[in-house]
């Protein structure tokens, strides 16, 4: 009697823990970090060596400060989003439902307060910057629901705000930086639009104002076409900084891709093609944060010596 109690106390301390991981993300947030420090080590710093990078503890706490408000941002956004994901993503809303929602307001406010702590012990700039930062987030989450336009612009630049306080930090003015957030951000629109399109059924009948809803499927697609180009445009000019070295081939494929995906964008109809097109998206974005390991391989070596 008292094993098969253990295992059950344990089964449910295991489906708890999963239920919290994926309520802020766990998977997303491991990502956010690898790619705060490869920018830190390969794109916003300049003379440091990566011993000195990776043992700087002001970028540990901008790093831990960034963390914790994006886990808060993703908390808040759930709580927004369940009737949503009830429909859309019904097995990950029985997970996320492991954890109630009073429990996941309270780790909200603590995980925006721990934030917000840490970043003072860094400075009172970065204070403000991070209070800033969870603001716009409960604005986008809670405010821009009626507002489509501004709530698919809030959503990207969003995901490259926390690179902006790398920038800040740094203090690094080269044009590539500004080249790399324009990619990015048209980057994050193009998974965005994805994003609604996969949900649609989900946003009526909740009651969304979405691009799609807004302006139709069609116009839609024909919207992604043209941050297709866009994104397309920036990736060139990237590409021909000699700074970005193999880094170059990355932005080559994403043209490549996306000229690929164009027909596959006009022929989908069904939430599965757009399920397809936004892991696809997701892909590139993850080879993205990847491929800054493909810097020219003296740039790796200076920083490692």
């Amino acid at each position: 009697m008292t094993v098969l109690l253990r295992k059950r106390t344990f089964k449910y301390v295991i489906l708890k823990l999963l239920s919290l991981f994926s309520v802020i993300r766990g998977y997303n947030l491991l990502m956010v970090f690898i790619a705060l420090y490869l920018a830190s080590i390969f794109v916003f710093s300049t003379n440091e060596s990566l011993k000195e990078i990776v043992l700087d503890f002001n970028l540990l706490l901008i790093v831990l400060s960034t963390l914790s408000a994006i886990a808060g941002g993703y908390i808040i956004n759930n709580f927004y989003d369940q009737l949503k994901d009830k429909i859309n993503k019904p097995f990950k809303s029985k997970i996320d439902d492991m954890t109630s929602v009073g429990l996941q307001l309270k780790l909200y406010f603590t995980l925006n307060l721990i934030s917000v702590i840490i970043a003072y012990f860094v400075s009172w700039k970065a204070f403000v910057f991070y209070s800033f930062y969870i603001f716009i987030i409960w604005i986008y989450s809670h405010k821009l629901r009626t507002r489509p336009v501004l709530q698919l612009i809030f959503s990207a630049f969003l995901y490259v705000f926390p690179f902006l306080a790398l920038f800040i930090y740094y203090k690094n003015q080269n044009a590539t930086i500004y080249l790399h957030a324009l990619f990015l951000i048209n980057l994050f629109i193009i998974k965005g639009l994805f994003k609604h399109l996969e949900n649609i059924k989900g946003e009526i009948i909740c009651d969304y104002n979405s691009i799609p809803i807004k302006y139709g499927e069609k116009n839609t697609k024909y919207i992604v076409v043209c941050f297709f180009v866009t994104i397309s445009i920036f990736a060139v000019l990237i590409s021909n900084n000699e700074l970005v070295g193999y880094m170059r081939y990355y932005f080559y494929l994403t043209v490549i891709l996306f000229a690929i995906a164009i027909p596959f964008v006009f022929v989908s109809k069904e939430r599965k093609n757009y399920l397809y097109l936004h892991n696809f998206v997701k892909i590139i974005i993850i080879l993205g944060v990847f491929s800054l390991l493909a810097i020219d391989e003296s740039v790796i070596i200076n920083k490692i010596w």
